[in-house]
């Protein structure tokens, strides 16, 4: 029997919720556009108040981020991600049989050899292929610290030369390694170019969607493991669980 597999950083629960309430106030605001800004102490900060802002105002406020505006040309063409689900996907593998599980599994084992727990910080708004017309909206994030021992980790057949920022990152760097063990197994690799996000929402067109002076407070966690992980479509969407979990020590 075949599964379809993943290797993924998973979330903590605190992150989770902060990413589920960020997304229902996007659903929120999607269909009641606004030009006004708010701070997380509830001070309206726009222009002229209109009766329709002044509504606004009174609404339940997270202290968590600075809100204004979000609107899409056709929300319906949105679909929001359970935020239960969302993670941050190292190499989608497809359908795997037993066999090449286990080789997943000893390859990510000896990747992870000498890693300690990396800490992970959420930045900003982004989508594939841009923010301006997106078919993927997401949260952008950066490792935000690691350590000496794991700043001179290199894939297989890397340099110990100065490095570049991008170079230095322990996760961009695991995951440029899995890539290259992976592919010696026969299992196809994305090529594209790979950068930290945790997905939002998917758009069936590209469609602009308005992400205004919607300004993030600081949000990160620690990576602890990288997990294998199994996924099941189900006519509810897609439910992941982790096949074998590799702790990061």
């Amino acid at each position: 029997m075949k599964l379809r597999s993943f290797i993924a950083i998973n979330l903590p629960p605190e992150i989770k919720k902060y990413l589920g309430e960020l997304i229902d106030e996007l659903k929120q605001k999607n269909e009641a556009p606004q030009t006004c800004v708010f701070n997380s102490s509830h001070k309206y900060s726009g222009g002229a108040k209109s009766a329709e802002t002044e509504e606004w105002s009174k609404d339940s406020l997270s202290p968590k981020y600075i809100r204004s505006s979000v609107k899409a040309d056709n929300s319906s063409d949105i679909k929001w991600v359970n935020p239960e689900g969302i993670h941050l996907t190292l190499h989608f593998l497809g359908s795997l049989d037993e066999e090449k599980i286990e080789q997943v599994k000893k390859i990510v084992q000896e990747s992870v050899i000498g890693l300690n727990p990396i800490e992970i910080e959420l930045k900003d708004f982004g989508g594939f292929p841009n923010l301006q017309q997106p078919r993927v909206l997401f949260i952008s994030g950066r490792e935000s610290s690691f350590s000496a021992k794991d700043a001179s980790f290199v894939p297989q057949g890397g340099t110990t030369k100065a490095k570049s920022e991008d170079n230095r990152s322990t996760i961009k760097t695991l995951q440029r390694k899995l890539g290259l063990e992976l592919e010696k197994i026969g299992l196809e690799v994305d090529k594209k170019p790979w950068q930290i996000h945790f997905t939002l929402a998917r758009l069936k067109v590209p469609t602009k969607l308005l992400v205004t002076n919607y300004q993030l407070l600081s949000q990160s966690f620690q990576v602890k493991s990288i997990d294998l992980m199994k996924s099941e479509l189900t006519p509810q969407g897609a439910r992941y669980s982790i096949l074998t979990s590799f702790p990061l020590i």
